[in-house]
């Protein structure tokens, strides 16, 4: 019984403190709203969706942003935030692959670059 109760004591720990961390990182929105423009992500196979502006989105292909998905919410933190939380709960962090990217030699397609900036 200590040992369950250890467990679901240190479950709430550890989701106060990825809310505590986003909540204080969190990049704010940008105020003008025509300016907003969907980018799609994919977290636990899921597709999904969040609005940014053009910066943000420029810096999410950059690699300079991250998106963070708790408690059903999609958030914009920065790279070294990102890294923090991998460690804590990687499954809800999205970050930017990086070019090093192995390669199938059979790929057909390996010598077209997919831009970073793609809406699909």
């Amino acid at each position: 019984m200590n040992a369950e109760q250890k467990a679901e004591r240190e479950a709430r720990e550890l989701e106060h403190s990825v809310a505590q961390i986003i909540d204080r990182n969190r990049v704010a929105a940008q105020a003008d709203s025509e300016e907003q423009v969907p980018y799609s992500y994919t977290i636990d196979k899921q597709i999904r969706r969040i609005e940014v502006s053009n910066e943000q989105r420029a810096d999410l292909a950059q690699g300079r942003l991250a998106i963070v998905r708790h408690r059903d919410v999609s958030s914009l933190v920065p790279k070294a935030v990102a890294a923090r939380l991998m460690e804590k709960v990687p499954a809800q962090v999205w970050l930017v692959t990086s070019k090093e990217e192995s390669v199938d030699a059979d790929d057909p397609y390996a010598e077209y670059q997919v831009p970073d900036d793609l809406v699909w």
